[in-house]
């Protein structure tokens, strides 16, 4: 380290500087020192989670988390040991991929020491509960390690790691694994400031390499302190000027360069599931995702007293204890030990206290604005947001750490380390922003909306954030802030006491007192017995095959949590899953599923084949009758009666399916995943042809709305292969469609359309629902839906010789007069002769305009829809034709037309779909 040339006497933070500088016996702790610490973290967090030690190989906190951060780490082992290059793979969300990037990857603490464990033992809970216990007490000796080599005092340290390991916000979190996850945040931001005044590699590369292995345990906490890493580098250039020449820059440049490259392949699938599933954050989130203030005024689980003013609207608490908190006050108002900060130089003190004064009235108004705000704004006083107080407590902050950096640059010591008043602004400055973006979008006090935070305002401009869907997350910075202020207190106290024994008496007592504030256990388990899974899985285990199984209910965070812990035990791909983030296919399953069983439309009805036919190789379902009411089993239990549903038998209440792969229709749809696909290269499928008889006779195939190829149908049963030859998508279910197509359908003669005289080239079916009244709009060609199926006139239009779609589009005259004229020209556009087909959905009448009444005559309507709000009405004819010689209904029911072939008579079988 280079020592400055002059320092002044007088300076404030000299003192401070020497001590920096002392000899290595003062500087690091000894490797004896390390383990003493380390222990006592472990036998603390053993006893906070009490009586977890009893028995970790059988207890879980009664939550559904847990459950899928065990699933998490073994499916990573899994994955690790047979495909890695796949591991973001996981057996959840069939048919979707990469499920493992929709919450925090954990690849850190499967590494160690999860996967040794599970791999050794068998066991994923105890797996969990041992990488949680060894994880957790690591965040303690890393804040010890950080706060003793910033402050040199044993108290200090001690005090700064009981509050950064043990406070609400930590014992809260002991059922959410991932939040555990921190103790690469205080050693990464100790590697920082180690760089920022050494200027050497090895420092910068141990904070970078602390924020990769923190990305590859949670991303949420990367996120949260790279932000923090990157506050601290700028505000030590705002203190350090002189300190920051090219060779620094360039280092960090270089360092940053190098942490994209390892970290970028551990992004992809979160890009990839952005590209693909659209998976992104939202600043429309729950209220219970963002700190409440009183949020910080939470205490949590602990025992010895108990106060929640907002009912504890977050997900967890950030009081941090009236111990700590005296401490981390004392610290601000003592400043550092007597000897470590002298006199202030003459000059500026006026300054400071100016500064200081505005600080001083910024918090007061944001205390004020909350508090008494609309108490005051009812008397005619209208005081700014509360954002607006903060943003000049941050504003001031910087003026402060400006003012400091100015006078250091100087005094010729801006190269010098900082020294313990500086350090006290960093981490005041970093409490603030940090309290506020825990905020959230939306600021609140006692659930009360007071306007918009920090956080809305750089939501669009820093990306990272649209990756966080619990904001008050970001208060682990205002922890670790607090906890190391409190240090600097017991510092500062401890140095004003008469001797060593008093030192050590005042230090265990206030420790003493720290913990009995944090207290929290005996903290709730259940039990677990793995080795006795629901009988059920075990039927489904004696399958070799690699199939899939969808478990019904769906869509139960807390069931579905249960459902993939338990898919540990028989290996097989579930379309259900657990996560943050629900993709839409998954939520589209649920919702079709779940409507309730009617006399008009029956169970299973199309979709439920649908899904339960085409998610392939979707074989088993599993019915849990005692999460469903009687009505729910009854619906269920009519699978008993349709022929692609064997019943296998009843494990308990729970009923097990086995599904038929072979389906029939004009459309068929088959949903895999990429992990599925990743080995195999070629689709095969027999085709049998059910009608109707036609000249020309194929089926095409198509893979993700891309063509693969056609096969020419006969008569008979055609085996079809076909190369996968496209990409696949990484993250979204990959669809292979094969589509039955027939051109001059039967040898009988057509008969006309209506009273126009022209036969219809096609097949024909058409359906219109208003609101009330199915709600749907249905055109089929052939069998094929063209109709888009949206509010409006739904219009199709035919080439008459060919049969080909010339024309598939909805007209909003519900919500636009435009939609009217737009509607006329759309007719206007084509030929005499051309065969139209319209339906409406929902309502046309209330903008339906002349023109489009007019455009409609000109295909042989007759009815005029206008001022019968939501009535259904369906048109087939002929361009040119006169006005009533169309077909022609309307009415408020549901109304239908057919002409030809009925669909349910129009298709092929298709058996034995596989992918080689």
């Amino acid at each position: 380290m280079e020592t400055p040339r002059l320092l002044s006497r007088t300076d404030p933070s000299l003192a401070a500087t020497a001590t920096r500088q002392a000899g290595p016996a003062t500087l690091f702790l000894t490797v004896g020192q390390h383990a003493l610490v380390l222990a006592a973290s472990c036998l603390l967090t053993a006893l906070f989670t009490y009586p977890l030690i009893k028995d970790p190989g059988h207890l879980l906190p009664v939550h559904k988390d847990p459950l899928m951060y065990a699933w998490t780490m073994v499916s990573n082992v899994h994955r690790l040991l047979s495909v890695p290059l796949a591991v973001f793979h996981g057996n959840t969300f069939y048919p979707n991929g990469n499920s493992i990037a929709y919450t925090d990857l954990l690849l850190a603490p499967t590494l160690f020491p999860a996967g040794p464990i599970y791999l050794l033992t068998g066991n994923p809970v105890l797996q969990y509960n041992l990488t949680l216990l060894v994880w957790w007490a690591l965040s303690g000796w890393a804040m010890y390690v950080m706060a003793f080599a910033l402050l040199r005092s044993h108290a200090g340290a001690a005090l700064a790691a009981l509050a950064f390991a043990l406070c609400p916000f930590r014992t809260d979190f002991f059922l959410e694994f991932q939040m555990e996850l921190a103790w690469p945040i205080p050693l990464a931001l100790l590697g920082l400031l180690r760089f920022l005044e050494l200027g050497r590699w090895r420092p910068l590369m141990g904070a970078l390499a602390l924020l990769w292995v923190e990305a590859l345990a949670s991303m949420y906490y990367a996120i949260i302190l790279g932000l923090a890493l990157v506050v601290v580098a700028a505000l030590h250039a705002l203190l350090r000027p002189g300190a920051w020449g090219w060779a620094m820059i360039r280092r960090l440049a270089g360092g940053g360069l190098v942490f994209g490259l390892a970290l970028a392949p551990f992004l992809v699938p979160y890009g990839q599931n952005f590209r693909e599933l659209g998976l992104e954050r939202s600043l429309r989130q729950p209220a219970g995702h963002s700190a409440d203030i009183l949020t910080y005024l939470e205490t949590g689980v602990t025992t010895l007293y108990h106060f929640s003013p907002t009912q504890h609207i977050a997900e967890t608490s950030l009081f941090m204890g009236f111990v700590a908190l005296g401490l981390a006050v004392a610290a601000c108002l003592l400043g550092g030990a007597p000897s470590a900060e002298p006199g202030t130089v003459p000059g500026r003190r006026g300054p400071r206290r100016f500064l200081g004064l505005g600080l001083l009235v910024a918090a007061l108004g944001f205390v004020v604005r909350v508090r008494w705000g609309e108490s005051l704004r009812g008397a005619g006083i209208r005081l700014p947001g509360p954002q607006r107080f903060l943003d000049a407590l941050l504003v001031l902050g910087l003026l402060r750490l400006g003012l400091e950096g100015w006078w250091a640059r100087r005094a010729g010591q801006s190269r010098r380390p900082l020294g313990e008043r500086e350090l006290r602004w960093i981490f005041l400055f970093l409490i603030v922003l940090f309290f506020d973006l825990s905020l959230g979008p939306m600021i609140r006090v006692g659930r009360r909306e007071l306007g918009h935070g920090l956080y809305y305002h750089l939501y669009p401009y820093l990306l990272p954030l649209h990756a966080m869907r619990i904001s008050s997350r970001i208060g682990v910075i205002v922890v670790l802030g607090v906890s190391l202020l409190a240090g600097l207190g017991m510092k500062s106290v401890a140095a004003r006491l008469p001797g060593p024994r008093a030192r050590l008496a005042v230090t265990g007592v206030l420790a003493l007192l720290l913990l009995a504030e944090y207290a929290p256990f005996p903290l709730p388990y259940v039990t677990v017995d793995w080795r006795r899974p629901p009988p059920v899985y075990d039927a489904i285990k004696r399958d070799p095959t690699d199939v899939a199984i969808l478990e019904w209910p769906l869509g139960n965070e807390t069931e579905d949590d249960g459902y993939t812990f338990w898919s540990i035990h028989h290996g097989k791909r579930l379309v259900n899953g657990g996560s943050g983030f629900l993709p839409r296919l998954t939520q589209k399953i649920s919702a079709e599923l779940a409507r309730p069983d009617t006399p008009v439309q029956p169970f299973p009805w199309p979709s439920v084949r649908y899904f339960l036919l085409g998610i392939h190789p979707l074989r088993y379902l599993v019915v849990h009758n005692r999460l469903l009411d009687p009505a729910e089993q009854r619906k269920w239990a009519k699978l008993h009666e349709v022929p692609w549903a064997r019943y296998v038998g009843s494990f308990g209440r729970d009923d097990l399916y086995e599904l038929a792969a072979d389906e029939t229709g004009v459309q068929v749809d088959k949903l895999f995943s990429w992990d599925y696909a990743r080995n195999r290269r070629e689709l095969s499928f027999r085709v049998q042809p059910v009608g109707p008889p036609a000249r020309e006779r194929w089926v095409e195939v198509e893979l993700n709305g891309r063509p693969l190829g056609r096969q020419e149908i006969g008569d008979a049963e055609v085996d079809v292969r076909m190369t996968l030859g496209q990409p696949l998508h990484h993250s979204a279910p990959n669809v292979v469609t094969i589509r039955w197509r027939y051109r001059d359908p039967g040898p009988r003669p057509r008969p006309p359309i209506g009273r126009t005289g022209r036969p219809a080239p096609v097949d024909l079916e058409v359906v219109s629902g208003g609101l009330g009244f199915g709600n749907q709009a249905s055109i089929l060609v052939n069998g094929l839906e063209k109709a888009p199926n949206r509010r409006g006139y739904n219009v199709v239009a035919i080439e008459p010789a060919t049969g080909d779609v010339l024309l598939a589009e909805v007209f909003d005259t519900h919500a636009s007069t435009l939609e009217s004229p737009r509607l006329a020209a759309a007719l206007a556009r084509l030929p005499s002769g051309t065969i139209v087909a319209a339906a409406v959905r929902e309502d046309a009448a209330d903008k339906l305009g002349e023109e489009a009444v007019a455009a409609l005559r000109s295909i042989g309507a007759s009815q005029d829809a206008r001022g019968r709000s939501r009535v259904s009405h369906l048109v087939v004819g002929v361009k040119g034709a006169g006005p009533g010689t169309a077909v022609e209904e309307t009415g408020y029911m549901l109304l239908k037309a057919t002409m030809g072939t009925p669909p349910e008579e129009i298709g092929v079988a298709i058996r034995d779909f596989q992918l080689r």
